[in-house]
């Protein structure tokens, strides 16, 4: 039901169902102005041009529900990326459109793709934080930059950072991690990029749990796949499990607010990025400063790897601290 009403609702409605704020679009950032949703691009045959065209406001609806997209540049770059998006089974997004299979099978099609796109762009903005982290002037620059220049709120500072850093094409990304950060209140202070960067990190890969969590409810409506094959194909886009140690059975949460997480025995975080990897250091640092925590910390570790000896490749490390002995941490160091 509440994925029945997701498409219903128009774009503002969705997009205070995904917890997401609608910032203003100012006239730094525009719209492109392309009508009619640009071109699929060159060297495509007549058949791709034509699912192209049948394709694109079907990911224009998507993205202004899920993200309140005003930027044309993100529909085009989106419906593009799905036009050449294979799934897991090999198939691509020509063998879903109706009448081959239900229109919510084809829209949650649309939205597991448009998750793979997220986790790339989110990739692409985590590979800069080393970077940052280095010194190195690029990426600390273009980040200032648009500091400067930019005399405005939160939001239109983020979406600024987006384009300047990731193109045009991401700005409806920039958008919805900047109404998440004004809404919530809790970004870190510009000064210090790199952890601006992680924190846009952390966002993002929330994003990417919200989506999918819509897909599997579609999955699960329409008969198209079970719940568990629904959670094994998307579970890549989560960082946040329970395990129900009596059942031995995992479940995915959306983010570290969600209640059934947090009165859970048994909670899995999973660091694989560095933004996840900055917010865990920064928690580390702040449990085991005697004068902020107020006690002595207590940490328990366990490595798993290939052959693990001296010259074995570690793999993951496994950690819990004494603040929250219900809570492990999974290290994806491999």
């Amino acid at each position: 039901q509440r994925s029945l009403r997701l498409f219903r609702a128009d774009a503002s409605h969705g997009c205070v169902a995904a917890g997401m704020q609608r910032p203003a679009v100012t006239e730094h950032q525009g719209h492109s102005g392309l009508q009619g949703g640009g071109v699929a691009g060159p060297g495509r045959s007549y058949q791709q041009q034509a699912l192209y065209q049948q394709l694109l406001p079907v990911v224009r609806h998507v993205l202004e529900v899920l993200l309140a997209n005003e930027f044309e540049e993100s529909t085009v770059a989106v419906a593009n990326f799905i036009l050449e998006f294979r799934f897991s089974d090999s198939s691509d997004i020509s063998r879903y459109m109706p009448p081959h299979q239900p229109e919510l099978v084809m829209r949650g099609r649309v939205m597991e793709a448009l998750a793979h796109w997220i986790k790339g762009k989110t990739l692409e903005l985590d590979c800069m934080i080393p970077l940052v982290q280095l010194g190195l002037p690029f990426v600390t620059e273009r980040v200032d930059a648009s500091n400067r220049g930019l005399e405005q709120v939160l939001p239109e500072f983020i979406i600024a950072i987006f384009i300047d850093l990731l193109g045009k094409e991401a700005a409806c990304l920039g958008s919805a991690v900047g109404g998440m950060m004004a809404q919530t209140g809790d970004a870190p202070l510009a000064d210090w990029p790199s952890m601006l960067l992680a924190h846009i990190v952390r966002k993002l890969e929330e994003i990417q749990a919200r989506v999918s969590k819509v897909v599997m409810e579609l999955y699960n409506l329409t008969n198209f796949m079970s719940t568990d094959d629904s959670k094994n194909v998307l579970m890549m886009f989560f960082q946040h499990y329970t395990v129900e140690t009596t059942k031995g059975t995992l479940e995915v949460h959306e983010s570290v607010d969600d209640e059934v997480l947090l009165e859970s025995p048994f909670r899995v975080d999973l660091i694989d990025s560095f933004g996840s990897l900055m917010s865990l250091l920064v928690h580390l640092e702040e449990i085991c400063n005697p004068q902020m925590n107020g006690s002595e910390a207590a940490l328990a570790l366990d490595f798993e790897g290939v052959k693990l000896c001296r010259h074995g490749a570690l793999c993951l490390v496994q950690m819990t601290c004494n603040d929250d002995p219900r809570l492990v941490y999974v290290l994806d160091v491999h």
